[in-house]
């Protein structure tokens, strides 16, 4: 006789991989936006997303995401559909050279952004 091991699959999204470029910005602009990315590679309507750091995300059936739709606060939990997009914003630092960072995680896959003041 044989015994098989049991096999169990995970209920965990796993869109493709995308990076977000470092954005700059002159010290203290407002309202920065990094580029879209389309969620691309898993199904469904509701794969979790959650943003850290200080500023916002917007998610959208559109590239233009950083122009339609609604912002959402980081540290907000919500949702994401399969071949939507996803954008970020924040305000850049007010001395040249800091940093700030924004990282999404969306499913299983996680990817930050910078926002670099000149």
């Amino acid at each position: 006789s044989y015994v098989y091991a049991q096999c169990t699959q995970e209920n965990i999204a796993r869109p493709n991989a995308w990076t977000w470029p470092d954005a700059y910005a002159p010290a203290g602009t407002i309202n920065v936006t990094s580029g879209s990315v389309q969620i691309t590679g898993t199904v469904g309507s509701g794969i979790p997303v959650f943003v850290t750091g200080d500023g916002a995300f917007n998610r959208n059936t559109n590239s233009a995401c950083g122009t339609a739709g609604t912002w959402i606060g980081t540290y907000t939990q919500s949702t994401i559909a399969t071949n939507a997009y996803l954008c970020l914003r924040a305000n850049a630092p007010s001395v040249p050279g800091q940093i700030k960072t924004l990282t999404a995680t969306v499913g299983d896959k996680t990817v930050s952004w910078r926002l670099i003041a000149q």
